[in-house]
C-alpha cells in the first residue's frame, strides 16, 4: 500500500505554461486507492533547499546523535512513525494572520504582511512536525452544507475581500514548500482532511497529523492520527478531550 506520489514532499515545480492543466489532484484520486504492493515504497524527505537546515535544526526531538532517524522520531513527546502525513486547515490560520497582524499600507505595491505572517506560520509548523508528506487544504467556494441547509454559516459576515486576494499568493507560496494545495468542489477542507486521514491511518508505518484550530477534529483521534494546535503549539490528546467534553474521540 503506497502513499500518494502527489503528497510526497518534492522541491518546487518548474512553472507550467499558463494554458496547462490545473495540477490540483482531486480528492478522489486518494480515498479510491487501493493496496499496489505488499510494502511501503521509500519515501524522500527532500525539503526545498531554502528550509531543509531550517526543519533540521527547530524542535523535533532526535533518538542519539547525528541525523534525525527516520523511524522512531519524537515530536514534542509524540512518537511518529517513517511517514510523517502533515494535513494543514489553512482557513484559521489564515484568519489568525490577518486579525493578528496590523496591515502595512505603503505607495510600492499592495500590502504583503499578513502573507507573510501566514508563510512564517507554516514554515513554524513544517520545521516542528518534519513531514515526509504535506498538504494544504483549502475550502471550495461552493458549499454542499449551505445546498442541504441554507442557514449554514448564515450569521457570518462576509469575508473580508483582502483575505482572499492574501489566498491567491499564498496558493502560489506553498510551491517553496513542496507540499500540494488540495480543494474538492463543494467540499470543506474539514471534509478533504477528514477523507485524507481516514486513508492513511490504515497506511503501515504512517503518522498522520493534522493542524487545526477547529475542535470538530478531534473526532478523528486515533493512536497514528494526531492534532496539533497551531497557536498552543501543543499536541491534543484523548485525556484533553476527554476533560472538555466528557466522553473519548
Amino acid at each position: 500500500l503506497s502513499l500518494p506520489s502527489f503528497l510526497l514532499i518534492v522541491p518546487p515545480p518548474v512553472p507550467q505554461p499558463t494554458h496547462s492543466a490545473d495540477p490540483t489532484p482531486h480528492l478522489s484520486s486518494l480515498i479510491s486507492l487501493s493496496p499496489s504492493s505488499s510494502s511501503l515504497s521509500p519515501l524522500s524527505f527532500s525539503l526545498h533547499p531554502l528550509y531543509k537546515n531550517y526543519c533540521s535544526e527547530t524542535d523535533g526531538e532526535r533518538e542519539g546523535e547525528g541525523e534525525t532517524k527516520r523511524k522512531g522520531l519524537k515530536i514534542k513527546g509524540k512518537e511518529m512513525k517513517e511517514n510523517r502525513v502533515v494535513l494543514i486547515d489553512v482557513m484559521p490560520l489564515v484568519f489568525r494572520s490577518f486579525h493578528g497582524v496590523d496591515s502595512e499600507v505603503n505607495t510600492e505595491g499592495p500590502d504583503r504582511s499578513r502573507l507573510y505572517a501566514l508563510i512564517k506560520q507554516a514554515t513554524s509548523i513544517i520545521g516542528t512536525l518534519k513531514p515526509t508528506h504535506l498538504a494544504f487544504a483549502f475550502d471550495s467556494f461552493s458549499n454542499w452544507r449551505k445546498q442541504f441547509k441554507s442557514s449554514y454559516k448564515a450569521n457570518r459576515p462576509p469575508i473580508d475581500p483582502q483575505i482572499h486576494y492574501q489566498m491567491q499568493f499564498f496558493r502560489k507560496a506553498v510551491n517553496i514548500f513542496g507540499g500540494v494545495n488540495l480543494e474538492e468542489e463543494g467540499m470543506e477542507a474539514d471534509d478533504v482532511i477528514a477523507a485524507i486521514a481516514k486513508k492513511t491511518s490504515n497506511f503501515p508505518d504512517t503518522s498522520t497529523t493534522i493542524v487545526s484550530l477547529d475542535k470538530d477534529f478531534v473526532q478523528l483521534l486515533q493512536p497514528d492520527v494526531h492534532i496539533y494546535h497551531p497557536k498552543n503549539k501543543t499536541f491534543i490528546t484523548e485525556s484533553d478531550v476527554m476533560k472538555k467534553f466528557g466522553v473519548n474521540p
